[in-house]
């Protein structure tokens, strides 16, 4: 026995989606997209800040060994609030805006590294203002591979924790820590 049935408007198959499934779809990928952006942002927030440090941090090495190498001492120097550094030796005609081509008593071609960050990103030291001087003298390199002075130097962008450039003094190893991992720890995990 066979049945058939009498296909009415009100019993036909649909074939598409009605505006208002459309409509709830479209608002579920809004929240989670709205959920999503800002962890993603904190999650790749300092990627720039990491990668002048690593730029700095090579720079400081072969700062260092030019100072054992040449048996000079070198100063790295940066722009408070700023984002220039400049590393060349410690001898005045360096950092008076005197001819950067000369080369003093060694007779040995100095190395005068210069540079500006990426925008945005500006380096800053605790205790210390721009106001101060052109360029800060950050720590010296001496010809014994040691620093002059334990130094953290910042380096702050808008919207990110600072990354903390260490530079040891004994035994002038330059490392970057995690700011991000201690404000965890210390329970605030807000960022300045």
């Amino acid at each position: 026995m066979l049945i058939s049935r009498t296909i009415t408007p009100e019993n036909q198959l649909r074939s598409g989606f009605t505006v208002l499934e459309l409509l709830a779809v479209m608002a579920l990928i809004l929240i989670l997209g709205a959920v999503a952006i800002p962890t993603l942002d904190a999650l790749y927030g300092d990627v720039p800040q990491k990668a002048a440090a690593d730029k700095l941090r090579e720079m400081f090495a072969e700062a260092r060994s030019r100072a054992i190498e040449d048996g000079r001492v070198y100063r790295l120097g940066i722009k408070l609030d700023q984002g220039d550094y400049r590393i060349a030796p410690d001898n005045e005609m360096y950092w008076l805006g005197g001819d950067e081509g000369a080369s003093d008593d060694t007779g040995v071609p100095p190395l005068i590294r210069e540079g500006v960050l990426e925008k945005g990103i500006t380096f800053s030291v605790s205790g210390m203002n721009s106001a101060e001087t052109e360029w800060f003298p950050v720590v010296l390199f001496n010809p014994d591979g040691s620093c002059s002075d334990d130094r953290e130097i910042m380096l702050m962008a808008k919207k990110a924790a600072p990354v903390v450039l260490q530079i040891r003094a004994l035994t002038g190893v330059i490392q970057v820590v995690d700011t991000r991992q201690q404000l965890q720890q210390s329970g605030t995990g807000a960022i300045p």
